[in-house]
């Protein structure tokens, strides 16, 4: 016996992307902001390779905004910095961590205090065993940030475990 089926789909809504090319910038920082939590929700539910696509098209998009006054790039930067330390966090959970390295120096490179993007950068390194320079790293964030020392000392810990493992 041969059984059809049918189905019949209503489209609830649909978010009609803005153009990048003559929207305001309050409407395309409101996109990007939107974009960035859909990468964040996608990291959070484990979805890596469309979090990384959702945050490098932001990225991107953000990258080409050229002739800023001061306050709106101060805007677009905060925007970019989320982004890529975003995007870095799915690279090293997928164990790219040169690919990660790569992103938080973009960050590291406008604001070389940057707690987050230090974190981040020192767990690459411990990943691809360049210990002193996680160590400096982690010693950075700790003097920036001493709310941290417990958790920087903790992760000097393991840091000299892994050092000591490779090593012996």
């Amino acid at each position: 016996a041969v059984v059809g089926l049918e189905w019949m789909v209503e489209l609830a809504g649909f978010d009609r992307p803005v153009n990048w090319h003559k929207a305001s910038l309050v409407d395309m920082l409101a996109e990007a902001r939107a974009a960035k939590q859909e990468g964040n929700d996608l990291l959070a539910a484990g979805d890596l390779k469309l979090a990384q696509i959702k945050y490098e098209k932001t990225f991107h998009n953000l990258e080409g905004l050229r002739g800023l006054d001061p306050e709106d790039f101060d805007a677009v930067t905060a925007v970019k910095v989320a982004v890529l330390l975003n995007l870095a966090a799915v690279m090293q959970r997928t164990g790219n961590h040169v690919q990660a390295e790569a992103q938080l120096a973009k960050v590291l490179t406008e604001d070389p205090d940057n707690v987050k993007a230090l974190w981040r950068r020192s767990v690459s390194r411990l990943a691809t065993h360049e210990y002193a320079d996680a160590r400096a790293d982690l010693q950075r964030v700790a003097e920036l940030d001493s709310g941290l020392a417990g958790e920087v000392d903790a992760q000097l810990r393991r840091g000299g475990d892994k050092e000591g493992a490779s090593l012996g």
